[in-house]
């Protein structure tokens, strides 16, 4: 039908979020500049252009194997920055973030290379859930300060994240911040319901999320990243399946070995009834595809774990 538009694609997504900002084109650069000036603040000192450091060819990059989805780019000042969204927030999300901006660093530094050739590094993460209880801010960023009084170690580094779920959608948009409208198109762009919301936001006329609107209509009505998300989302479905049968079965299997391990103690009965329960799921995700790396990180184990797991299922055969 002429003139028909597809339902746009989540921006939560982190699919989709890289479709329309990882993609090396000069509109997904602008709307990325304008997206990290208005998450980083930077009025006084914007961002002018950037290189992408991790380019995705699409769409032949995106009909095989997930790429990783978080997006690097080197600013015209020197800066390193990663962005990346999230719509699941673990426990150890805050100490993974150190770890990323770390190995940024020391991954950027030279074998050999002065440390005053540090590059300044920056991490974005964006968030559907709620990662900081502590504080009703949407958007917070951690550098190195001295505890007691204040004042900064080094600016070599510094952590933002911009919670979504902290976004209070009952403000009036020309009361809202940039970054909190910002935030609020990412997180409700293509939410039903919500399209007097997304055009009161729009008519605030801000170049990110204009721009932003525009790259995310055209890529949704791509029908090799519709394919790709829907076939993301019911990845998602079989883990998350996954994860309440291993919650379930690592109960019963537990409850079973702590039976039948009594006599030889019951911490080796709980560790047998949890091994075994792991050993079965472990084989079937990988049957579905997942890889090692994949599979421990769903169970919180090592990779090296989950292949002594699958080799104990081929000694079984």
């Amino acid at each position: 039908m002429a003139g028909h538009h597809k339902r746009l694609l989540p921006l939560t997504s982190d699919l989709v979020f890289h479709a329309v900002f990882g993609r090396d084109t000069k509109e997904s650069r602008d709307a990325l500049i304008a997206l990290l000036n208005v998450i980083l603040g930077r009025v006084e000192d914007p961002i002018v252009d950037i290189i992408y450091l991790n380019p995705i060819s699409y769409p032949a990059d995106i009909g095989g194997k997930t790429p990783n989805m978080d997006i690097k780019v080197m600013t015209d000042g020197g800066e390193l920055i990663d962005i990346e969204i999230q719509v699941v927030v673990k426990d150890i999300y805050r100490d993974r973030t150190v770890y990323y901006g770390s190995r940024m660093i020391s991954d950027d530094l030279e074998k050999g290379q002065d440390y005053d050739k540090i590059k300044k590094t920056i991490v974005i993460s964006i968030l559907d859930e709620e990662l900081f209880p502590e504080t009703e801010k949407c958007h917070t960023e951690f550098r190195y300060i001295e505890r007691e009084e204040g004042f900064e170690l080094t600016d070599i580094i510094s952590l933002h994240f911009l919670e979504l779920s902290k976004i209070d959608t009952g403000k009036p948009a020309a009361e809202m911040t940039e970054a909190e409208r910002l935030g609020a198109y990412i997180k409700y762009a293509a939410e039903d319901g919500k399209e007097a919301y997304i055009q009161e936001l729009l008519a605030q006329g801000e170049g990110a999320i204009r721009m932003t609107d525009t790259i995310l209509k055209k890529v949704s009505e791509e029908d090799i990243l519709r394919e790709r998300y829907q076939a993301e989302k019911k990845r998602e479905y079989d883990i998350n399946t996954m994860k309440s049968l291993l919650a379930r079965r690592s109960a019963e299997a537990m409850e079973k070995g702590l039976e039948e391990g009594r006599k030889e103690g019951q911490k080796e009965g709980r560790e047998a009834g949890r091994r075994e329960s792991y050993r079965q799921l472990a084989v079937k995700l990988m049957a579905k595809g997942m890889t090692e790396e994949e599979i421990a990180g769903l169970f919180e184990i090592t990779a090296d774990q989950v292949r002594q797991l699958t080799e104990d299922q081929k000694e079984l055969k």
